[in-house]
């Protein structure tokens, strides 16, 4: 048996394990949030120009893309007269801009439920010489009209394309 002394004691010290045992859940929570981490293995490109050590960069700011040789998707916006067209599962065909080169066969592997506010990046508006009217409001590239994405999977390429983000149709 416990005196009153020891046991008060004893309580003081369970509660301080307690609180100590969630900092530390809080502290490896917070260590994971902040270690990147890919889901699969590859090679770094397109690597944002100015980052470097040190720089503060905004919460879901593109840093790279990763790339998996071998393993290539095809990632396009629809408007919702084109997206209501097409299924999972449905196949098609990728031309680079200029018709020049190979083209990709490919299967629709995920289709967006809903319409997309921001784009990732500026590649496909018309304003480089794509297809997606936007303007940029506050830092973010914001299609004019609704946009759903569409990701494609290759089904096989024969050629010996670089790894690269191309644009096409």
């Amino acid at each position: 048996r416990l005196d009153p002394n020891s046991r008060q004691h004893l309580q003081v010290m369970e509660q301080a394990q307690r609180a100590a045992e969630a900092e530390l859940m809080s502290t490896e929570a917070e260590v994971e949030r902040y270690s990147p981490r890919a889901r699969f293995s590859g090679i770094v490109r397109d690597i944002a120009p100015d980052l470097n050590a040190g720089v503060w960069v905004k919460a879901k700011e593109p840093l790279g893309t990763l790339v998996q040789p071998g393993h290539w998707q095809v990632e396009t916006y629809l408007d919702e007269d084109h997206v209501g067209r097409i299924s999972v599962g449905d196949h098609g065909r990728f031309f680079m801009d200029g018709l020049t080169g190979p083209h990709l066969d490919l299967t629709v592997k995920a289709i967006e439920a809903d319409a997309t506010h921001i784009l990732p990046s500026g590649i496909l508006t018309t304003a480089s010489g794509g297809s997606i009217g936007a303007r940029e409001l506050h830092g973010a590239i914001v299609p004019d009209r609704a946009v759903y994405r569409v990701l494609l999977t290759v089904d096989e390429h024969g050629g010996n394309l670089p790894e690269h983000i191309w644009r096409g149709r």
